[in-house]
């Protein structure tokens, strides 16, 4: 082989070997750096490689252990970044969380019926609540 196709071929391995961290940055997901090191570590064993990219690909805002502790939609924040000892805990501040967003928008709501806020500053505060943690 010559010079340049012998480094466009090792920069395709590097790129195909951290295909499952690349994903995982791109989306964000909330276990990026321990995806990048089971990557990065136990690749080349295949079944690393393909475990983390699984897990690059399954819903970002959930841990793998999800479903085997009772969440198995993801939905909402429940669990997400818990681990299976902290499952109960995690269940708890999701159905907290989501109940004090529920509240604050229908107290927005009401602002917005008694002519205290108008639409846009309705939709700027429903938008926070929901983006807030």
């Amino acid at each position: 082989m010559n010079g340049p196709l012998t480094v466009l071929v090792v920069v395709l391995g590097i790129a195909l070997y951290f295909l499952p961290t690349f994903i995982a940055f791109k989306r964000g997901h909330a276990f990026k750096n321990i995806i990048l090191v089971i990557n990065l570590v136990f690749g080349f064993t295949g079944i690393g490689w393909a475990g983390s990219l699984i897990w690059a690909i399954f819903p970002a805002e959930k841990s793998l252990i999800d479903p085997v502790v009772g969440n198995v939609t993801g939905t909402g924040l429940r669990n997400a970044g818990d681990v299976l000892g902290e499952a109960g805990f995690a269940k708890t501040r999701g159905y907290e969380n989501e109940s004090r967003k529920t509240q604050e928008i229908k107290e927005a709501v009401e602002l917005l019926r008694n002519g205290h806020i108008n639409e846009e500053e309705f939709k700027a505060m429903k938008s926070k609540i929901i983006k807030s943690e």
